[in-house]
C-alpha cells in the first residue's frame, strides 16, 4: 500500500484537493440559499444583473436569457417582501 501511494502521490493530492473543494462549495451553497431566502428581492435583482452581464459578454443565447429575465421579473413583482 505504501509503495502504491509513493507511485501515485500526484493523484492522491488531486483527490484530496477535490474533496476539500467539495466541502467548501457545499458550504458556500448553503450560505447562498440562506441569503436568497432572507432577501428574496435583492437576490432576484442580483440574478438579473448576472444574466444581463452574461448577455453582454456572450450574446449567442440572448432569447433564452431574455426569457429567464422575464420569469425572474414576474416572480420579483409577485414577491411581497
Amino acid at each position: 500500500m505504501l509503495q502504491f501511494i509513493k507511485v501515485n502521490k500526484k493523484y492522491l493530492i488531486w483527490v484530496i484537493l477535490f474533496g476539500l473543494a467539495g466541502v467548501v462549495i457545499s458550504s458556500i451553497f448553503d450560505y447562498l440559499v440562506k441569503f436568497m431566502n432572507a432577501y428574496p428581492r435583492l437576490s432576484h435583482i442580483i440574478v438579473i444583473g448576472m444574466i444581463l452581464a452574461t448577455m453582454i459578454y456572450n450574446p449567442h443565447l440572448i432569447l433564452l436569457d431574455l426569457l429567464i429575465i422575464l420569469v425572474i421579473a414576474y416572480d420579483l413583482a409577485k414577491t411581497k417582501k
